[in-house]
C-alpha cells in the first residue's frame, strides 16, 4: 500500500497535530510529527530507485529490486538497538513509524520519551545514509 506525502498530511491533521503551536506542543506530539515526516520520507525513498554506479537497477536484468526490499534491514537495526519494540508490529518500517505516530510505541513498548526520541533518530539517520548511498534524490524531505 502506497502511502502519499499528501495522505501523510492527512494523517497529521486527522491526529490534531497541526494545530498544536510550538509553545502548546509536547514532546510526544513532536515524536508524533516527525514519526510522520519520516513515513512520509520513507514512502518517497521507497518508491524510487537504487542508484549502483553509474546508473539504477531499472531494466537492469537483476529483477525488482527496490529500496523497500532494505526495509526488512533496517528494522532489524532498529530492533538490535531497540530491542523493546519487539512487543508492537514492527514487520515494516511504516508500521514502525505508525506505532509512533499513534503512540503504540510509547504504550505498547514502554519507551520513554528519550528513548522513543533516539529510536527516531536512528531512523533518521538510516533514512540519511540509505538516500546517499543511492543517491535517490529524497533527502531534505
Amino acid at each position: 500500500m502506497a502511502i502519499s506525502i499528501e495522505s501523510t498530511r492527512g494523517a497529521i491533521r486527522s491526529l490534531g497535530l497541526n494545530r498544536v503551536s510550538k509553545k502548546q506542543s509536547t514532546s510526544s506530539d513532536r515524536m508524533r510529527v516527525q514519526a510522520m515526516q519520516l513515513l512520509g520520507r520513507w514512502t518517497r525513498l521507497s518508491a524510487g530507485h537504487i542508484a549502483l554506479g553509474a546508473g539504477c537497477l531499472c531494466g537492469a536484468s537483476f529483477g525488482a529490486l527496490q529500496p523497500s526490499d532494505y526495509d526488512e534491514q533496517i528494522v532489524a537495526f532498529l530492533v538490535g538497538r531497540h530491542p523493546r519494540i519487539k512487543a508492537i508490529d514492527h514487520a515494516r518500517l511504516d508500521q514502525l513509524l505508525r506505532a509512533i505516530a499513534n503512540g503504540a510505541v510509547a504504550r505498547d513498548a514502554s519507551l520513554t520519551p528519550p528513548e522513543c526520541q533516539a529510536l527516531l533518530g536512528d531512523v533518521e539517520r538510516s533514512l540519511d545514509s540509505f538516500d546517499e548511498v543511492h543517491r535517490t534524490g529524497s533527502k531534505g524531505i
